[in-house]
């Protein structure tokens, strides 16, 4: 469709199209998108984590628009969560580079 024809179909940055590609599956995969419960965990100018709830499953998302590095301590629960995508916790926290991002699974 004409939609699309705007798109650089023959010079496609293929990093961010896996990126994006990873973000659909997880989305897919996880049902606590489509009603979960939205848990605030931390907040400040820039930085942002919450958990998405939906029965058993759990997903902290954590995100860093700040130009300096985030440490944000995780609730219990999620010091040996599984890294979906982004930076990996250490225990109870998370370490955000400027610009990170994390989603974390238990």
């Amino acid at each position: 469709p004409f939609c699309r024809a705007a798109f650089p179909w023959d010079n496609t940055d293929d990093d961010l199209l896996r990126f994006y590609k990873a973000l659909g599956t997880i989305r897919r995969q996880s049902k606590v998108f489509c009603s979960g419960e939205f848990i605030p965990v931390y907040v400040n100018f820039g930085e942002i984590a919450y958990i998405r709830k939906k029965c058993e499953s759990q997903l902290l998302i954590a995100a860093s628009r700040w130009h300096d590095y985030t440490q944000i301590t995780l609730p219990k629960e999620f010091k040996n969560a599984k890294c979906l995508l982004g930076i990996s916790n250490k225990g109870e926290t998370l370490n955000l580079p400027p610009y990170g991002f994390s989603v974390l699974q238990i």
